[in-house]
């Protein structure tokens, strides 16, 4: 996942990760996305849930 990060970055996207263990507060909140862990989204659209996606669909995404 953090090859794919950085890809991201270094093309220009702007990308934040947030885990778990260092971000509880954006998870605890809502039992929902603590219980489909990971989730992805894209300009603010769930792309992934319970997977990590690969960089094709997220380019998928965000190109379409």
């Amino acid at each position: 996942m953090a090859t794919l990060i950085e890809r991201l970055k270094h093309e220009g996207h702007q990308v934040a990760r947030y885990m778990l263990s260092h971000n509880p507060d954006a998870f605890v909140s809502d039992t929902v996305v603590y219980q489909a862990l990971p989730i992805v989204t894209v300009e603010g659209a769930v792309l992934t849930m319970g997977q990590y996606p690969s960089y094709e669909d997220i380019c998928g995404r965000h190109e379409g």
